[in-house]
């Protein structure tokens, strides 16, 4: 009977991929952590780029100091400028000192 939920299940989770609709859960978020932690730089792009503004901006503020850097650090100036609205102002003060020139500059412009 198992097999059968599972089978069942298994539609809806590709139908909200297919639709684009992602949400953070701790599950996703350990996912992240782990590939940063093992610096699998493609598979942490590969987990992040599809996620909307608001979960970025989450998962930026459930991140430690160290794994937000280098989740800055592999995004570059490929962070979506939508997401600074979603930040505390606390954090997106630290992010924003975080950026280089360049990746700050491409914000603003985007915006």
């Amino acid at each position: 009977m198992q097999d059968t939920a599972s089978r069942e299940q298994e539609p809806e989770a590709a139908s909200a991929e297919e639709e684009g609709v992602y949400a953070l859960n701790s599950a996703f978020v350990q996912q992240v952590i782990d590939a940063l932690d093992d610096a699998r730089d493609e598979a942490v792009y590969d987990l992040v780029q599809p996620l909307h503004a608001a979960d970025m901006g989450d998962l930026l503020g459930l991140l430690s100091g160290r794994q937000r850097g280098q989740l800055l650090d592999i995004l570059g100036p490929r962070l979506d400028p939508l997401v600074f609205p979603e930040l505390d102002e606390d954090l997106r003060d630290q992010i924003v000192a975080r950026m280089s020139p360049e990746a700050l500059a491409a914000a603003v412009a985007a915006l």
